[in-house]
């Protein structure tokens, strides 16, 4: 007997079983093995396109179930190759509750290890002044009618920050490095009516903190 034969002899719950089954099959070879790899490929090449400087990730992993996001090691290249941006890991965890509370929400939002690279150049222009130019350059967007969205973040996590300045316009180069930075913020939301607890806290060295 064919296995068609045979499924057709089947109860009809034994049927909407096996085609439940079926589509979560599916679902889940498309969210934890198709959607990465895509990200993964297409991602850098649309980055490159768009800002014009070469971008990279290492890893990327989605959880269909969960409807959580996992990228790292991602780095943003300067336009002379130097690191301009980056972090380690980045997880996002989107709520279904989104669709019920109209409002976009997140469990949970946490960078670690995330780092950012800004120069004055010789000449007084800035590391990213093409990005900037590149921005104005691009056709404005329609006003809009509505507002935007609300967003509540139940958690939203920074570890390990680190921002660098460096001045190459004066006669002798000026460095500054804040490292490291953390961020804890809960129940945050972009709600008017609505306030979010916070805390911040970054090191110059030397002993010297700000919080």
């Amino acid at each position: 007997m064919s296995y068609f034969s045979a499924y057709t002899t089947l109860s009809p719950a034994k049927k909407a079983s096996i085609i439940i089954a079926i589509l979560a099959l599916l679902y889940s070879i498309g969210g934890f093995v198709v959607a990465p790899a895509l990200i993964k490929s297409k991602a850098p090449a649309i980055i490159a396109e768009q800002l014009g400087r070469k971008a990279t990730v290492e890893q990327v992993r989605f959880n269909p179930f969960a409807l959580s996001l996992t990228l790292r090691g991602f780095e943003l290249a300067d336009l002379d190759g130097e690191r301009f941006i980056g972090f380690e890991e980045l997880y996002v965890n989107f709520q279904l509750s989104s669709i019920f509370r109209r409002t976009l929400t997140f469990a949970e939002i946490s960078l670690t290890a995330p780092d950012g690279l800004v120069k004055v150049l010789p000449d007084g222009s800035l590391n990213f002044s093409d990005l900037i130019t590149k921005s104005n350059q691009s056709e404005p967007s329609q006003a809009q009618s509505s507002e935007l969205p609300s967003v509540l973040i139940s958690q939203l996590r920074l570890e390990r920050g680190r921002f660098t300045f460096r001045d190459l316009s004066l006669p002798t180069p000026y460095e500054e490095t804040f490292f490291p930075i953390q961020l804890t913020l809960n129940n945050f939301s972009t709600r008017k009516d609505r306030q979010s607890a916070y805390s911040l806290t970054a090191s110059m060295g030397e002993g010297a903190v700000i919080s």
